[in-house]
Parts: C-alpha cells; structure tokens; sequence
C-alpha cells in the first residue's frame, strides 16, 4: 500500500484487567491502519438501464427532448439529492420552466441510473 493512501483508526480497546474491587480498569488502544478510497464524482462510470434507454424515445414522442449529457450532469452535480432507501434522486434545472429528476443507485463506485423525468421547477423550489 502507498503510505499517503493509508489512514489510521484509533480504536478503544476494551477493558481487560479490573482490580480486585472492580475499580480501576486498564485499558489499551490499538492503532488499525485503513485504506481509504476516495473515488471522485467525475471519475464514476454511469451506467443506463434499459428503462432509462426507453425513457429518452418516450419523453422524445411527447415533444420533450432530453439529452443523456443532460442526465449525466444531472447525476454528477445536482442542485439537490434526496434519499429514499437505497436510491438517490438527483435534481438538476435544465431551463426556466423544468428540472430533470434522477433516479439512480450507486453499485460498486458506478453510478446506476434507474430512470428519469422532468418536473416543473416551481414544484420543487429549484
């Protein structure tokens, strides 16, 4: 391991010895090395699925054109994310009028995006 890609986690050991009233305990620490992985927002390989795939024609016959740029940006930095379980919406204005909402999990450092759809921004406050 790279020495500057090394953190320490200082842990407090538990008790071990106690005087014979109970009084005084020894304790000891222990010093764990940790690597740590910071993996960047833009390095994130994003993934379609198949439904996000459909979702681009479907918004496309409604006369609403959303490009996968659009989406990927909305994904990597949004104006704001919420959480609902094990899923991210992210949402992002894409003109005065709409945002675009995300939908996405992440699996294994990749951004997976689930679905998406616009949404009036004055609905959202965005």
């Amino acid at each position: 391991m790279r020495r500057n890609s090394l953190s320490y986690l200082i842990a407090y050991g538990r008790a071990h010895q106690a005087q014979a009233n109970g009084t005084i305990l020894r304790r000891h620490w222990r010093i764990i090395p940790v690597e740590l992985r910071l993996v960047s927002e833009e390095s994130k390989r994003i993934r379609f699925t198949s439904r996000a795939h459909q979702k681009f024609e479907f918004l496309r016959r409604y006369g609403f054109e959303v490009s996968e740029d659009a989406v990927k940006e909305a994904a990597l930095s949004p104006s704001r994310v919420d959480k609902r379980g094990d899923l991210l919406l992210a949402l992002k204005p894409i003109d005065r009028e709409y945002a675009i909402r995300v939908v996405y999990k992440i699996i294994n450092d990749n951004i997976v995006v689930l679905t998406f759809y616009p949404v009036k921004r004055e609905r959202f406050n965005v």
